[in-house]
């Protein structure tokens, strides 16, 4: 939050417009109405997808996307958005998700990428850290106001961070072709009414995602096909997943978004951007794809059976 917060302040001013999608961190979205609305910044927040987004872009001053979005894995076209924008306006790309292993913002049209080091970066869920990336004179322009705002990490986090993005491209590697072999195992199980994975054909932006990316993330959600009243009963079951509100490190972790990440959102900011309480996001780590599969499934199961 401290990169985007630093880089979203450097832009914005009092007059100032700003488009985002409604599919995005809670916190992103909040920062924008809650705190930068006071000062008369106007946000529009469009529908998720690419299509809905370039809809509502009126001549915005600054453009705020998600390579791929939390928690519903719509992946942007981010060259179309940029080759859409007036030359005046700021194109801002949260790459978290998808990582420098699989796209490259900067050179499809973006002004500044921004990561959260905690996730895949640093790669072992024991560093707070974020960064934005862009041409020289961008970052010099940002980093001067960092300076001002006091935001700066310290020493072994950064140490950690580049420890952690040795192992990145392996990493990544391993969680996608897991994460893939997952998803087709839970949509094979009868037990999910659906699952968001870049990678699966069926995904709305299947195509831009083959274009556009090297990867498809190693993070997938599904809804399951039967509510179950209370996520605890699904986390008390699990052996081997770890029930976190955090992503992106060597161990498989699982979340419920209504009640954890996106906790802020009400049910209509849920709806709108596309998911529900029954949606659970999961980040596949290091471990044997059948262990994570078994794990899960087996918990699904326990857990609908303790609701009858």
């Amino acid at each position: 939050m401290g990169a985007i917060t630093n880089v979203l302040l450097r832009y914005l001013r009092p007059g100032k417009r700003v488009l985002i999608h409604s599919d995005v961190f809670a916190r992103t979205l909040h920062f924008l109405k809650n705190f930068l609305s006071e000062w008369n910044i106007q946000t529009t927040i469009s529908e998720p997808g690419t299509d809905s987004l370039l809809q509502s872009y009126k001549g915005h001053d600054v453009v705020f996307i998600e390579s791929i979005s939390n928690p519903t894995l719509r992946v942007h076209d981010i060259e179309r958005i940029s080759q859409s924008m007036e030359e005046k306006s700021i194109l801002i790309v949260d790459s978290t998700f998808a990582t420098p292993v699989n796209v490259n913002p900067i050179k499809l049209g973006a002004d500044v990428v921004i990561h959260s080091g905690s996730k895949f970066l640093s790669g072992h869920n024991d560093v707070i850290a974020g960064f934005a990336a862009g041409q020289s004179r961008v970052i010099e322009e940002i980093d001067q106001f960092r300076k001002t705002m006091g935001e700066s990490l310290d020493p072994f986090a950064a140490y950690l961070t580049i420890r952690g993005i040795k192992t990145l491209s392996v990493r990544m590697r391993q969680s996608e072709a897991s994460a893939l072999k997952i998803s087709d195992e839970l949509l094979a199980s009868g037990l999910v009414n659906y699952v968001f994975y870049p990678g699966l054909h069926d995904h709305p932006d299947y195509e831009i995602t083959k274009r556009q990316m090297r990867g498809f993330g190693g993070v997938l959600s599904f809804s399951l096909r039967k509510k179950i009243q209370k996520q605890e009963e699904l986390f008390a079951s699990l052996k081997t997943i770890i029930p976190a509100n955090t992503l992106g490190g060597t161990n498989t972790t699982i979340s419920h978004p209504a009640t954890m990440s996106h906790r802020s959102y009400s049910v209509e900011e849920m709806k709108n951007a596309g998911f529900d309480d029954g949606l659970y996001r999961l980040s596949v780590g290091l471990e044997d794809w059948n262990d994570i599969s078994e794990d899960l499934l087996s918990a699904i199961k326990i857990a609908e059976n303790a609701g009858d």
